[in-house]
């Protein structure tokens, strides 16, 4: 969780970074705005050929309702990796991977719309299940829909925002890293926002959540590692501008 203390007019200007979102990622300043609570998944699977993720937390949230030892183990889910996956993202696949799912097919864009196109052709004659949150921006499910695939969905998790308390608030003097819509929602809710803010996106959804009047970018690449690489260097750009004045 952010530590630092409110702003000082007398402190230095130069940038820093901040990622901002549901969890914390090691050698950077993070803020977590969201909470992610996971759900019993009571669903028994008859029938479903293909399992849809557009994020880890789904994945998360599915191992859990499979895990014996959980509370909410449902035994109907032991062979849920034999089934064919279609991941969003390379990162989300990895945690498949890691857990000897089988996977089909890994999303190019990490985009919900540009997914949903990416595997309409290949859905035909399926019967897959997305496990979503409980409130999606895509609108991944009904592009699928509209496209007569037979969905069905699973809310595996719920994204909640928290009340924050003032001194959490980053200085203007920052770059700031919002990994979803919901993380940029519930900041804005949270706090003021400073004009010399830098915004950074993580994809095209999180982007367009941002007020237009926003200075934005999206990152090169949708992945944390990649905003963060990107975030620094526009930090630095502005540092080393902001030394010679």
């Amino acid at each position: 969780m952010l530590t630092s203390k409110s702003y000082n007019p007398l402190a230095t200007r130069a940038y820093e970074v901040v990622l901002i979102g549901t969890r914390e990622v090691k050698n950077v300043k993070c803020l977590v705005t969201n909470k992610i609570t996971y759900l019993p998944i009571t669903h028994d699977l008859q029938g479903i050929d293909s399992l849809i993720f557009t994020s880890r937390y789904a994945i998360r949230a599915l191992l859990e309702s499979a895990n014996p030892l959980s509370p909410h183990y449902n035994p109907h889910l032991a062979k849920w990796r034999e089934i064919p996956s279609f991941v969003i993202s390379p990162k989300s696949a990895e945690i498949l991977y890691q857990h000897n799912a089988k996977v089909e097919f890994v999303g190019q864009k990490a985009h919900g719309q540009e997914f949903a196109k990416e595997i309409i052709p290949l859905l035909q004659n399926r019967f897959p299940i997305y496990l979503r949150a409980k409130e999606i921006v895509s609108q991944l499910n009904a592009t699928l829909i509209n496209a007569k695939v037979p969905l069905q969905e699973v809310i595996a998790y719920v994204n909640t925002p928290l009340t924050l308390e003032q001194n959490l608030k980053p200085k203007p003097q920052s770059v700031l890293i919002f990994t979803a819509p919901s993380a940029y929602k519930s900041f804005v809710a949270n706090f003021s926002w400073e004009y010399e803010y830098i915004a950074i996106a993580i994809g095209k959804s999180t982007f367009a959540s941002f007020s237009p009047t926003l200075q934005a970018y999206i990152s090169p690449k949708p992945s944390i590692p990649h905003a963060i690489e990107f975030a620094k260097s526009i930090a630095l750009g502005l540092n080393t501008q902001n030394a010679r004045k």
